[in-house]
């Protein structure tokens, strides 16, 4: 579960009000978001191993506001989260190999 105050940092951005409801329903989609994004760069990667890098960080951010308002994601990644993945992908190359 994503921390109280990364779901304040993503209702802030999101210029949501901070109620139960919503509080719930966005650290819902932060942990649809980090599965997401860590399958997409690797079967290794795991949230808890990028959280902190400023790259991971956006993309969570912006999947989280793609997949909230547009629940189905019909059009798949946006053209910026795919950018982004792709930086992060050289990040966790280079993490993975440093565990090896």
């Amino acid at each position: 579960m994503p921390s109280d105050d990364k779901i304040t940092e993503v209702l802030d951005e999101l210029c949501l009000d901070d109620e139960p409801d919503t509080r719930k329903t966005i650290g819902n989609i932060i942990n649809q978001a980090e599965v997401l994004i860590c399958d997409a760069l690797s079967t290794k990667a795991k949230p808890e191993d990028l959280r902190g890098n400023p790259i991971y960080e956006r993309c969570v951010n912006t999947v989280t506001t793609q997949i909230y308002y547009e629940r189905t994601l019909p059009n798949g990644f946006s053209n910026g989260v795919m950018a982004l993945l792709n930086h992060l992908e050289g990040y966790v190359d280079d993490y993975s190999n440093d565990q090896s």
